[in-house]
C-alpha cells in the first residue's frame, strides 16, 4: 500500500525534513501511533553470537515499553532486531 504526505498517517517527522519522501510503501498496520516513540537499531551485517544475545536481551527489555523499533532490512543485526521484535510482540518497522 502507498502512503502520501497529505495522508494523516504519514509520519510528521518525515514531513519536517528538507526533502521528504514523495510516498511511502508499506505492508502491515500503519497508524500514527506506531511512529510516536521510535528506537532505531542498526549494526554490522556480520553479527556475532554475542551481538545476537545482546539484541535479544535488549529487545526483551524494550518490550516493557510502548515503542516501535526501526531498523534496516539487511542481514546481520537488522534481521536479528526484527526477529526479536516479532518474538517479543514489539512493533517494528523495516526500512528498505
Amino acid at each position: 500500500m502507498q502512503l502520501l504526505p497529505d495522508d494523516p498517517r504519514f509520519p510528521i517527522q518525515l514531513k519536517s525534513i528538507p526533502d521528504p519522501p514523495k510516498m511511502l510503501n508499506y505492508l502491515g498496520c500503519c497508524t500514527p501511533e506506531i511512529f510516536r516513540f521510535c528506537v532505531a537499531l542498526v549494526g554490522t551485517r556480520n553479527i556475532t553470537p554475542y551481538g545476537y544475545n545482546v539484541i535479544t536481551k535488549f529487545i526483551r527489555e524494550l518490550s516493557n515499553y510502548d515503542c516501535t523499533i526501526v531498523s534496516g532490512f539487511s542481514r546481520g543485526v537488522d534481521i536479528a532486531v526484527h526477529e526479536a521484535c516479532l518474538k517479543n510482540d514489539v512493533s517494528t518497522i523495516a526500512i528498505l
